[in-house]
Formats: C-alpha cells, structure tokens, sequence
C-alpha cells in the first residue's frame, strides 16, 4: 500500500507541474512544514482511489504516515533516490557502449544527449528534483535528499565519462579535471531542462534527427577540454587565441 500512496504523490506532482493547482490545496493543520504545501491528504487518497487498483483510506494512510509532513519527507526521498537516481544511472549505462564504441563519435553524443534529456523530461523524479533544490536553503529534508540524488548522479556520468576518455585514448587539458567537466555538463543539462519546462515553445530539441541543443553543448565542451596535443589549458588555449585575433586586419 505504501507505493501506491507514494505513486499517486508523483501523478499528482507531474499534473502540478501543469495545471493550475486545484480547490484542495491549502495545507492541513496536523502539518506545520511548507514544502509542497498545495499536495493534501485528501487528494492523495483521491488518486489512490482513482488509479482503481486499491481503495485509499484516512486510514490506510495513517497506517503509514501520522502527519501529512512524514508522508511528504518519504515521497521526496522515493522520488528522487528511487525514481531520478534510477533514471540517470539506467541511462548513463545505456550510454556507455555509445561513448566507448561507437564508430562516429560526434553522433555517440548527440543520440546520448538526446536520449537522456527525453528521459529525464519523461522522469516525475526530475520535476521533483527541480522543486527540491529550488527549495533546499530553507528545507532540510529537501536538501539532504537533493545531494543524495546529486551524487548519484555525478557517480553515474563521472563513470561513464572516465571509461570514454579511456577507451578513446583522450585526455583532458591541463587544470582541468573529470570531477569539474562532470559537474559542469550536469549543471548545463538541467539547466536546459528546466528552460524547457519553462519555456516549452523553445527549440531544444531535434527529434527527427535524434539530437538537442545539449550534444552541441557537449561537442563544444570536449573540442575545449580535451587536449588535442599541444599541451595548453584551456586559458592558454583562448589566449592564443586572442593573440592570433589581434594579428588579422
């Protein structure tokens, strides 16, 4: 019974997502903690009942949860350990063969690209995961389950980035390291989706080719970051760059 009622959270947090929240969205008395005050008791039942497979109850639910609070602190650890963290580690080992095997390597990124923004845009986990860190600094239970989530995540890509660069023959530029570029393609992936969510009339994505503004950002990171020979960082790289600007007419 309890996955269900954690089931019916995540339907009812993608519905937030976009619709106008309902009638029955002020918070109940037995919960003095803000985050996702709009999501009751009541309609957590309600799409319990709804989904037809068992029949919520005030009791069935107080099996569990005493106060509306507990049952939020387990539908945000569940969402984003067992439902975002999942999702990422799945697709990143999908990904692998792509990074490490693939004969057209620029077309390895865009597919991996692509596929991963998809399924993260598909993932109640990543809607979740948003709203997590947006409310972290005043939330305790929505930040310890956001740098939970975030180390998975940059576990999961950090090895697949690790095994690439191996089996490739690669390496990165001096002063930069594997952590920092997996950091900062973490930061520009969500960041895209989240314009995306906001913005859904934006052009991110190419699904007759299968590619997203993401495999570009991708190509530009590694043609920056990875040592093609000359030894440089990156800085050295741009200024050499504007040196050998400064010289055309």
């Amino acid at each position: 019974m309890t996955l269900e009622y954690l089931e019916a959270g995540l339907r009812l947090i993608a519905q937030q997502m976009t619709a106008q929240p309902t009638a029955d969205s002020s918070p109940e008395a037995d919960d003095r903690r803000p985050f996702f005050d709009w999501l009751s008791k009541t309609m957590v039942i309600d799409e319990v009942a709804r989904a037809g497979v068992l029949h919520g109850s005030d009791g069935s639910f107080r099996d569990r949860w005493e106060f509306r609070g507990d049952y939020i602190e387990d539908l945000l650890a569940y969402s984003l350990w067992s439902r975002h963290s999942a999702v990422t580690a799945r697709v990143a080992a999908e990904s692998l063969d792509l990074g490490t095997k693939a004969a057209d390597f620029v077309r390895a990124i865009h597919l991996a690209s692509y596929r991963s923004q998809c399924a993260a845009l598909e993932s109640s986990g990543f809607n979740v995961s948003i709203i997590g860190a947006a409310t972290a600094a005043c939330n305790d239970t929505a930040r310890e389950s956001t740098a939970e989530t975030y180390r998975v995540v940059t576990e999961s890509w950090h090895a697949l980035y690790d095994a690439t660069l191996k089996a490739r023959g690669l390496r990165l530029r001096p002063g930069i390291t594997l952590h920092e570029i997996t950091w900062l393609l973490t930061a520009v992936a969500e960041g895209l989706l989240l314009r995306q969510i906001g913005d859904p009339g934006i052009e991110l994505f190419d699904h007759d080719r299968q590619e997203s503004l993401l495999g570009k950002a991708v190509i530009a990171i590694i043609a920056a970051c990875v040592d093609s020979g000359d030894g440089l960082s990156v800085e050295d790289l741009v200024r050499n760059l504007s040196g050998h600007l400064e010289q055309e007419p």
